[in-house]
């Protein structure tokens, strides 16, 4: 766990974004305060989990902010696609990967 709040941690800070553009949440206590910085990192794990083509052939992705402190995100696949998709959640406030997994 500790390799991963590390690796988080680490994308966060290449990944700041400073022009305020990056959709952020209502919730000033989180670390992920946006949707960019969710997506870069959300990815980077699943990237490392999955494969990079397993991850990228699934967008767009379907992202979404819940109970004011967990991001999701999820594959998707086009219609002529056989195949499962990925589901990652993640605690906005401590980095905390709540769930992640593939559909068959």
């Amino acid at each position: 766990m500790k390799k991963t709040c590390v690796f988080i941690l680490m994308i966060m800070i290449s990944c700041k974004d400073t022009s305020n553009k990056s959709q952020k949440v209502g919730n000033s206590g989180c670390i992920i305060d946006n949707k960019v910085l969710f997506e870069k990192i959300a990815e980077e794990i699943l990237i490392n989990r999955y494969g990079k083509d397993q991850i990228l052939n699934q967008k767009p992705y379907v992202i979404e902010y819940k109970n004011d402190s967990v991001w999701t995100m999820k594959g998707t696949l086009s219609k002529h696609k056989d195949g499962g998709t990925f589901y990652i959640e993640i605690n906005c406030k401590n980095s905390e990967i709540l769930r992640i997994g593939h559909t068959k």
